[in-house]
């Protein structure tokens, strides 16, 4: 099966299910080549991994006190992959980088102690960002797996583009989810002062970086 029929055995149930068109139009090259800077772009799927549609949830309930170092890896985290998602050719490839970037920090976190909602918020927030960043695709570019030579950060799959007349309306959304999902950690902290205090960081660093997404 190749990463085309399954990309869109993979992602056409999730794009009926929330009202978008099907993306037939996912005949994408694969082949490798570089970007300016210290930026690599890899577009075979066997080293980027395959697309998935839908990642778990992370049930709550998980009671334990967090960690500070926990957080502060959190929020190095979430600062770096801004940081990551911004530096990347153009801006088409942003919304959809931060939807990877975010779900692979929930994922790293879903199993400490006090972060199961934490976790489970970012990963919301991933799949409405993937949503913004499939609804305003581009046929015009290739999704890529991006890599960072100097940091060795890199997207687990490859990250889909959003058209250039439709960046600023997607980057727009994009700002609001994350809005959103500062008031859910927030939320989900509230009876537990240790949690709170915590959770306020990771909010904190997400607002923070928004401006990323305005800039530039």
């Amino acid at each position: 099966m190749t990463w085309k029929t399954r990309t869109q055995t993979l992602v056409l149930p999730l794009a009926a299910a929330v009202g978008l068109a099907p993306l037939a139009h996912l005949g994408f090259a694969q082949s490798v080549s570089n970007s300016p800077g210290d930026t690599s772009v890899v577009r075979t799927p066997e080293e980027g991994g395959e697309a998935t549609a839908g990642p778990a949830r992370y049930a709550p309930g998980n009671i334990g006190t967090v960690n500070p170092a926990t957080t502060t890896s959190v929020v190095n985290a979430i600062n770096e992959s801004f940081q990551f998602c911004k530096v990347l050719p153009g801006r088409s490839y942003t919304i959809d980088c931060l939807a990877e970037r975010l779900a692979a920090i929930s994922r790293s976190i879903s199993d400490e102690p006090g972060m199961a909602a934490a976790s489970e918020a970012l990963m919301e927030a991933s799949e409405e960002l993937s949503l913004v960043a499939w609804s305003n695709i581009t046929t015009m570019q290739d999704p890529k797996v991006f890599r960072d030579k100097t940091s060795g950060m890199r997207t687990t799959r490859p990250v889909v583009p959003v058209s250039e007349d439709r960046i600023d309306t997607a980057l727009a959304q994009a700002d609001a989810i994350l809005s959103r999902t500062e008031t859910v950690l927030l939320r989900s902290a509230e009876g537990s002062a240790d949690r709170a205090t915590q959770y306020q960081r990771i909010a904190q660093a997400i607002d923070s970086n928004k401006v990323l997404l305005r800039s530039g």
